[in-house]
């Protein structure tokens, strides 16, 4: 046998192994935390009637509408708007 005793490994080198885990726990954690605090996504309707105002020309009420993600066709619009 040896004289010499292998000492054990301290406590901070025991963590060094455990580090990509401590590290992606805690990724994942602030993924998680950042979603579920997000507020609700805003509907196609709140969108328009947010940027509504009462005297809007049809060129303004087009403009919106593609503003809230909506490109409409010629189809969908309504005889004023055209």
């Amino acid at each position: 046998m040896s004289p010499y005793r292998i000492p054990e490994p301290t406590l901070a080198a025991r963590l060094v192994g455990w580090l990509p885990w401590i590290a992606l726990t805690i990724v994942a954690l602030v993924l998680l935390v950042y979603f579920l605090m997000r507020p609700p996504g805003e509907s196609y309707d709140e969108c328009r009637a947010r940027l509504a105002t009462a005297d809007m020309t049809a060129e303004q009420r087009v403009a919106n509408a593609k503003a809230c993600g909506y490109a409409p066709t010629r189809a969908t619009l309504s005889p004023i708007e055209r």
